[in-house]
């Protein structure tokens, strides 16, 4: 995986005349992170160049194999997992990224370069471990809650929310429970359950609302 988080290549060009030989890009020197689900929000500190200037990005490097990311460099690092973070703060402010898609309950390793606007790299950032949660399955509430007793002239409405606690996307599915029972989305994105007395006969029956995260979990 690898990719940037803004497009940057005419300001490249234009840094090419703002850079010596004698100048050196400082590095990355305070990465904190902290994570949710499996996702890790990073922050830091903008670098400077040995003049004061600012630096254009930091390059994010990060893997499962602590081994591979010790051997990784800025110009070589094609076994580990990149990132090129375009920097949207001044030089000595905080900056912050946030790293999508991680696997579950699991320990990654991560170090960064900061990087100048004609692509000279800092020295490596210390190496930070990180460890992502379990995935969370998604909540269901109904209003009113579950179990209904309908007379065969009663029509009941039941709306059905659902969320997930690590904010990933969710889709629904109904499975209907008779004849009786219809299952709405409305414009305003309402779930709606209605249940009519009289389009079934007399018995028990049991309707199921389903949630499933993107990563396939189910509720």
């Amino acid at each position: 995986l690898s990719y940037t988080n803004q497009m940057g290549g005419l300001l490249d060009a234009y840094g090419s005349f703002l850079y010596g030989e004698d100048i050196e890009v400082n590095p990355i020197t305070d990465i904190n992170v902290s994570t949710s689900s499996n996702k890790a929000c990073l922050t830091w500190t903008v670098p400077s160049d040995t003049e004061g200037k600012h630096v254009y990005s930091s390059l994010i490097l990060y893997d499962k194999d602590k081994e591979k990311i010790e051997k990784a460099t800025a110009e070589d690092h094609s076994e580990v997992q990149s990132i090129l973070c375009i920097h949207t703060m001044p030089e000595g402010e905080t900056e912050t990224f946030t790293i999508h898609g991680l696997d579950f309950e699991s320990t990654y390793y991560l170090k960064s370069f900061a990087r100048s606007y004609d692509r000279r790299y800092s020295d490596s950032s210390p190496i930070i471990e990180l460890s992502t949660a379990a995935n969370k399955a998604p909540v269901i509430t109904c209003e009113p809650e579950n179990n209904h007793k309908i007379k065969s002239s009663e029509k009941k409405i039941i709306e059905v929310s659902a969320y997930d606690p690590d904010g990933h996307f969710i889709s629904i599915q109904y499975e209907n429970g008779s004849s009786a029972d219809n299952f709405t989305t409305t414009l305003d994105d309402k779930n709606i359950v209605t249940i009519v007395g009289n389009d079934a006969q007399e018995g028990d029956y049991t309707a199921k609302v389903i949630v499933q995260d993107e990563y396939g979990l189910t509720s």
